[in-house]
């Protein structure tokens, strides 16, 4: 990375604003893989929300290139970002890159970012692909997805690292990782301070879009992230900010009627998750549940007044990019190990024992009576060896996971040909569906004919069958029982 006081007037300038406060564990990580960016053209600054563990002295001592914006107390997320955009915005920043502290970058991730950007100048906004640091080889989000309540999760979450390549419109970049074009900000200001953290991206990316912006992926523009390093994951003062902030952001910027649905909604499922928490003796739930709406009653007549100032740009509001659901999808465990490599791939798989093979759409692994097993979502896949090609019987054994669904087809795919299908029932079968198979490794995929409908603990269920084993085996194997297809 060049020099922060070098001026390279033909490569766009770039200011990587990296948001601190008390994280002088991350930074040495941070601001050490920032310091070796490919990107000729880029300046970056600190600003210190009033960090009190010798955050600054640390930076200035081992990282003298990089500029500080040191304020005296922590304002939050929001307006901490705020300062180091204008700080950027007043040395002529094009473009403006947000990043945790708790990341470290890869060499091309700016020169990516750019490349996109410059190549449509209708493009504010760009959504990094954020990695989790733990383990490279899996999503932690590429943008952000809402649905109709205003809860909001990492789109392509859980998801392999190779399997999204391409960009992609998204409602909003998680800010995290937020790339943006300073033209955009003199239109549509800065991020809403009055969120603190959390949603405030989703804010100001609506009121980008809404200006006539398009915000898209750049999947190969890389992070690597320490996923709620920061704050606690459902915590009670974490919980306390996320209802609020949708509370504020659906009364806000919501046309009529998606917020005369959504908000009687919001607080019904609030109050019956209220009521779970008090029979819990959850009494700190309870409490910060109640702040959320007292906080939006105060403030009440200013949301309204910022509502009627944006009531102009209403009408363009992205619909179409709104998840059609009332709840995120939910994840219990989602079972994501590193690609395999040739000698983890076999003929067969238990799935409580030899599952190296498993790839994207598998459920932590459960246990019935004594058998173990895995449960998957709508569509799930595997990679399998067929040790050579010919006649060959797949064998499964599988139940459908809820006994109150109806019956769900299930389709057997190898390297993207159907090869069979079955139907599952609630009690355990197995199966075998005789196919023609090329010899060696190939993918299978498993796909559920339509989703499940029940809904849990606020959440929808995403698991459709349950799945013991999988086998590639030839006729007369010892192995062979249950029913043929």
């Amino acid at each position: 990375m060049r020099s922060n006081t070098t001026k390279l007037p033909n490569i766009p300038l770039v200011y990587v604003i990296v948001l601190n406060w008390d994280g002088k564990e991350h930074l040495q990580e941070c601001f050490s893989s920032l310091k070796v960016l490919e990107y000729p053209n880029a300046r970056t600054a600190m600003v210190d929300n009033g960090s009190q563990d010798g955050s600054v002295a640390f930076v200035q001592q081992h990282f003298p290139w990089v500029e500080i914006i040191a304020l005296k107390k922590n304002i939050g997320f929001a307006a901490g970002n705020n300062a180091g955009i204008r700080h950027a915005m007043k040395h002529g920043a094009k473009y403006i890159a947000l990043l945790n502290n708790d990341t470290a970058v890869h060499p091309r991730w700016i020169s990516e970012l750019v490349a996109v950007a410059e190549a449509d100048p209708r493009v504010g906004v760009c959504a990094t692909k954020m990695l989790y640091y733990d383990n490279r080889n899996i999503i932690n989000g590429v943008g952000v997805v809402m649905n109709r309540l205003c809860s909001c999760w990492d789109k392509h979450n859980m998801r392999f690292t190779g399997s999204v390549k391409k960009s992609e419109e998204v409602l909003a970049a998680c800010g995290g990782a937020f790339f943006l074009r300073a033209a955009c900000l003199e239109e549509t200001g800065l991020f809403d301070p009055s969120y603190f953290i959390y949603l405030e991206d989703v804010d100001l990316c609506i009121r980008i879009r809404q200006a006539g912006y398009r915000i898209i992926t750049a999947p190969r523009a890389m992070i690597y992230h320490k996923f709620s390093a920061t704050m606690v994951e459902g915590s009670p003062w974490k919980n306390y900010l996320l209802l609020r902030n949708r509370l504020r952001l659906l009364l806000k910027l919501h046309p009529a009627n998606m917020v005369s649905y959504a908000l009687p909604r919001m607080i019904g499922h609030e109050l019956r998750a209220g009521l779970r928490w008090f029979r819990n003796t959850e009494f700190k739930r309870n409490l910060y549940q109640v702040r959320s709406f007292i906080s939006i009653a105060v403030t009440l007549p200013r949301i309204l007044l910022l509502r009627c100032m944006l009531r102009r740009t209403r009408k363009s509001f992205p619909r179409n990019l709104i998840h059609q659901s009332d709840f995120p999808p939910f994840f219990p465990g989602l079972y994501h190990p590193s690609p395999p490599g040739d000698e983890d791939i076999t003929n067969r798989l238990f799935m409580g024992v030899s599952d190296q093979g498993l790839q994207d759409g598998w459920f932590s692994m459960r246990s019935d009576r004594g058998m173990r097993y895995r449960t998957m979502s709508k569509e799930a896949s595997l990679v399998l060896c067929n040790p050579s090609a010919g006649d060959r019987y797949i064998q499964i054994q599988v139940a459908q996971a809820d006994q109150e669904e109806p019956p769900n087809s299930l389709h057997i795919l190898w390297n993207g040909r159907e090869v069979g299908r079955i139907i599952p029932t609630p009690v355990w079968r197995t199966f075998h569906v005789k196919a023609d198979l090329p010899g060696g490794k190939g993918e299978m995929v498993l796909r559920a004919d339509h989703n499940t409908r029940k809904v849990s603990r606020g959440a929808a269920i995403g698991a459709h069958f349950k799945v013991a084993e999988i086998s590639i085996l030839e006729e007369g194997s010892p192995f062979l029982r249950g029913e043929f297809i």
